[in-house]
């Protein structure tokens, strides 16, 4: 696994422990999480440059999906 899908992971955990509804994963920003209605941004994680969030993305899409999401 790598370190950006381990990441991912981390996140998604995360998001599942404080019962968050949404993940909003963008480049140049750190992660938000929908808690409650209320955006909460997860500076813990840093901002994500697009050489990080291509691999976390990349690593829960199909072939299928990969290929519209370049």
């Amino acid at each position: 696994m790598s370190e950006y899908t381990e990441k991912l992971k981390e996140l998604l955990l995360l998001a599942t422990k404080v019962g968050a509804s949404d993940v909003h994963l963008k480049t140049y920003v750190a992660p938000v999480l929908r808690i409650n209605g209320n955006l909460t941004k997860i500076d813990e994680f840093g901002v994500l440059k697009p050489e990080m969030l291509n691999p976390m993305i990349g690593s829960i899409l199909n072939d299928e999906q990969r290929k519209s999401f370049k």
